[in-house]
């Protein structure tokens, strides 16, 4: 498996965890789940990233839908 597909991967699991804890803030979330993993910090700035863009996504979707 290649990295972005790895990366990609996790962030779709993350994802997961944080639609179950709507009211918790995302960064701190994301780094409680990391604790639980074996990622290096590389990996977990590339998850990281990936999340917060599909985020910001999500947010102005929203917004345009206003």
């Amino acid at each position: 498996m290649d990295k972005i597909a790895f990366y990609r991967e996790k962030a779709s699991l993350f994802k997961e965890c944080a639609d179950r804890h709507p009211r918790r803030e995302l960064l701190s979330l994301f780094e409680e789940w990391c604790e639980s993993k074996n990622f290096s910090d590389e990996d977990k700035k590339e998850i990281w990233e990936i999340v917060r863009v599909s985020a910001l996504k999500r947010a102005y979707s929203a917004i345009d839908s206003v």
